[in-house]
């Protein structure tokens, strides 16, 4: 299941995350089949996944990382144990380095030739995908130490593992890109043995007319 948390809780979490990355709630149905893939393919729950959004979406927003990267990303370091608000503390400090790389960390990335942003076709500076960044870093060959180098302490952890298991993490990432229906899935499958939670869970979500998020 997606989680046992109350209903109201449930929606007032994915409602408030979806407002650090700008998505209407028309899109209620995208965004709880993308949670819906992540949890069903990691080790973390959806009040998990909203906390460590509560502390990253803001800055993952900034660097215009996609939500289906951000939950990807969070899927991944739940499976190595960093969940909840160490997961997304840890992924905020890591786009902030990103956006503003200290002295040392632009020396090593100039080392390895990986930059964090393109241009794109409008001929504007532009940041790179979370899955392009850590591609450069494994085709570099970077090592634990330059991503503790890069990134700092706080943020050199969740750079490790999500460049040790960039394959896991594409795998999700692209898995919730085309999630369509996964959590009308598991709420079916939740009706066979919670009905009355899905039921309390379904009623309250369609008052806040957000039914295609119902029953998670």
């Amino acid at each position: 299941t997606l989680s046992d948390a109350p209903s109201h809780q449930i929606a007032d979490v994915v409602t408030n995350r979806m407002a650090g990355f700008k998505i209407s709630a028309d899109s209620m149905g995208a965004v709880s089949d993308v949670l819906a893939s992540t949890v069903t393919r990691s080790n973390t729950t959806v009040m998990e996944l909203a906390e460590g959004f509560k502390f990253g979406a803001g800055a993952m927003s900034l660097a215009n990382i996609s939500f289906h990267e951000g939950a990807a990303a969070l899927g991944v370091l739940s499976n190595a144990g960093i969940k909840g608000t160490v997961a997304g503390t840890g992924l905020r400090a890591m786009v902030i380095r990103m956006i503003k790389p200290t002295k040392k960390a632009q020396e090593t990335l100039d080392r390895l030739g990986v930059s964090f942003t393109t241009i794109d076709k409008n001929g504007k500076q532009a940041f790179k995908s979370i899955e392009q960044i850590f591609q450069e870093f494994r085709d570099k060959k970077a090592s634990a130490e330059d991503m503790y180098t890069i990134f700092d302490k706080i943020a050199g952890t969740p750079a490790v593992n999500l460049l040790e298991n960039l394959d896991r993490f594409r795998e999700m990432s692209m898995a919730s890109t085309v999630a369509g229906g996964t959590a009308a899935y598991l709420a079916a499958e939740k009706m066979k043995t919670a009905v009355g939670l899905t039921d309390q869970i379904g009623s309250k979500l369609e008052d806040l007319g957000l039914k295609a998020y119902q029953s998670i």
